[in-house]
């Protein structure tokens, strides 16, 4: 499964994501919400100095149900869609 660009399904800097487990919130920390202007870093809405790759906190969250071949953005949401919806939504 190939990995998705922020700006690819059109978040941006400050955008909310929900991990849908345990609702955890974390803030879109790069990108400005077009194809090619993303990346996938994310910051707790605490710390914007703090800069993480979702995968990174996404096996933070899960621990050790984490596995590399997981596709980390079903397990995201952004106004209640996964990330990956929105990527296939986008691209139809």
């Amino acid at each position: 499964m190939e990995d998705i660009d922020f700006g690819d399904i059109g978040l941006k800097i400050g955008d909310e994501i929900v991990f849908k487990e345990n609702k955890q919130v974390l803030v879109v920390g790069s990108g400005r919400g077009i194809p090619g202007n993303g990346g996938s870093l994310v910051h707790y809405p605490c710390c914007p100095g703090n800069l993480f790759t979702l995968r990174l906190m996404t096996k933070s969250l899960l621990g050790q149900k984490y596995a590399q071949e997981i596709d980390i953005w079903q397990l995201w949401e952004y106004q209640d869609k996964t990330l990956r919806d929105r990527y296939i939504t986008h691209y139809k």
